[in-house]
């Protein structure tokens, strides 16, 4: 589970629009979940980020 710092964070880049940051605290969140060995939870958030990414680009 995210910590309250990296919800308040994502939060943040959210509202302020700041994508990369965004991105990046989501990774974050994903790779803490791996560690804890919630590895479902964290291919999951991993996907969501490059699949959201992915269609970014082709814009």
């Amino acid at each position: 589970m995210a910590t309250i710092a990296q919800v308040k964070a994502l939060l943040r880049a959210h509202f302020e629009g700041d994508r990369e940051k965004f991105k990046v605290i989501s990774l974050q969140i994903a790779a803490h979940e791996a560690k804890v060995g919630h590895m479902t939870s964290a291919r999951e958030i991993k996907s969501i980020v490059e699949n959201s990414s992915a269609k970014k680009q082709i814009y």
